[in-house]
């Protein structure tokens, strides 16, 4: 993670080892979903979730820990979900 973009580095067994670079503030939060069940606590750190994401020619989905991807949505300029 970079302030201006993020670098995913994919390595499924079945192709080949990729690099992408997002720039994250051309990046718009089209959907965002929580990962899950129970609790009432929707945003804890550890919470999963998976955001979508369109902008710039991309169209990415990004799943993680709440706080992680917190920080990318502050990064990119985001609104919190």
């Amino acid at each position: 993670m970079r302030c201006d973009g993020l670098v995913v580095d994919a390595h499924p067994s079945d192709v080949e080892p990729v690099d992408l670079h997002l720039p994250l503030r051309r990046l718009r939060l089209v959907d965002a979903r929580r990962l899950g069940r129970g609790g009432r606590w929707l945003r804890t750190p550890d919470a999963r979730w998976r955001l979508h994401l369109e902008g710039g020619g991309y169209d990415v989905t990004v799943e993680g820990t709440w706080v992680l991807l917190a920080h990318l949505g502050t990064l990119g300029g985001w609104p919190q979900p």
